[in-house]
């Protein structure tokens, strides 16, 4: 502002010194048109041509100029351009960088990543991760072995071992269905027709034969628990359309007759557990194929003819476990041209017989 003044002035001065050339000048005019003619143009030239120049930059402005504008100029640059652009400068330069650039970075981005980055991630991503993991392996881990220990007594029962009985045989031979039978407690029934050696029985459950039979490891019945160790002596004798039989590994024991006249039985796995098998106990099961026998399984004795008979067996690979072997066990066995023990094979009976003699496992021919 003071700047803008001091213009003014300067400007005023000039047209001063301008105003008081011009008058000069048309004085010495007309004094010059009153007497004569030779007086203009030596006063003219002389006038012009120093006065203009004179006027702006040096000779006017330093004479006349300098008692004004001494007063007027010094007064007021020293008072005004100190309030004036110290206000200016520093009020609007400083108000709004300090004012806007600040509330609006400080409010709005803070506002908005406060508010929607921190509720959205905390309400919607920490449900969904915790209801599923939560949920899922609390449940299993919770609920499986919880039922169990649960739906059962929280102690375990006090099993009674028992042996899978069924079908009875008298002294003379007659068969029967035992109604106090293990069988009859899980709900089967059986019936017998023929007499002899021809007597055919037969194992139903729903009013229709058994065809396969899956023996349990454990039963209950009446609140009374069972553990089944063994197969009963004759408790499946005679059972012609029975083709298959699994046992369970608490098997210990294959009784008397177990299986004997089973003829539609095709195979049969001994449970790793079983240390006996009794007489007779496969007699006569005239479509046995394969016995299998487990190749770590616990000392085992064999019965006397308990594989009589067995007409369809073509190899027999008896365990290294084997203890002992009865009499005529493998009799009868038409089709059966190897056997395996100890790492040999043999096709030839006496080869076999002498071998489990001298090893002190057979006393008698095995293999007739």
């Amino acid at each position: 502002m003071h700047i803008t003044k001091l213009k003014f002035i300067s400007k005023y001065l000039y047209l001063c010194a301008l105003i008081f050339s011009v008058s000069l000048f048309t004085g010495l005019s007309l004094a010059g048109c009153g007497t004569s003619g030779s007086v203009a143009p030596a006063v003219l030239p002389t006038v012009e041509p120093t006065d203009e120049p004179t006027d702006e930059p040096t000779d006017e402005p330093t004479v006349e100029p300098t008692d004004e504008p001494t007063g007027e100029p010094t007064d007021e640059p020293t008072v005004e351009p100190t309030d004036e652009p110290t206000d200016e400068p520093t009020g609007e330069p400083t108000d709004e960088p300090t004012v806007e650039p600040t509330d609006e970075p400080t409010v709005e981005p803070t506002d908005e990543p406060t508010v929607e980055p921190t509720d959205e991630p905390t309400v919607e991503p920490t449900d969904e991760p915790t209801d599923e993991p939560t949920g899922e392996p609390t449940d299993e881990p919770t609920g499986e072995p919880t039922d169990e220990p649960t739906g059962e007594p929280t102690v375990e029962p006090d099993y009674e071992n028992v042996n899978l009985t069924g079908f009875t045989a008298d002294a003379s031979g007659k068969v029967s269905f035992d109604s106090n039978s293990l069988l009859a407690k899980m709900g089967y029934t059986g019936t017998v027709e023929g007499t002899g050696l021809n007597q055919k029985c037969h194992l139903i459950k729903n009013s229709a034969e058994v065809l396969s039979l899956t023996v349990p490891e454990t039963f209950e019945k009446d609140g009374t628990y069972y553990r089944i160790t063994g197969i009963g002596d004759y408790a499946l004798i005679s059972c012609r359309s029975l083709i298959s039989v699994s046992m369970p590994a608490t098997v210990t024991s294959i009784g008397n007759g177990a299986f004997s006249l089973c003829t539609s039985l095709t195979s049969i796995t001994i449970p790793k557990a079983v240390t006996s098998i009794g007489t007779a106990a496969f007699t006569s099961c005239t479509s046995l194929q394969t016995v299998s026998f487990s190749e770590d399984g616990s000392s085992l004795s064999i019965g006397q003819s308990a594989f009589t008979l067995c007409t369809s067996l073509t190899a027999l690979t008896l365990p290294d476990s084997l203890s002992s072997i009865g009499k005529n066990a493998l009799s009868n066995c038409t089709n059966l041209t190897k056997v395996i023990w100890n790492g040999s094979t043999y096709t030839n009976k006496d080869d076999l017989n002498e071998a489990l003699y001298d090893a002190g496992i057979a006393d008698d021919n095995v293999w007739t």
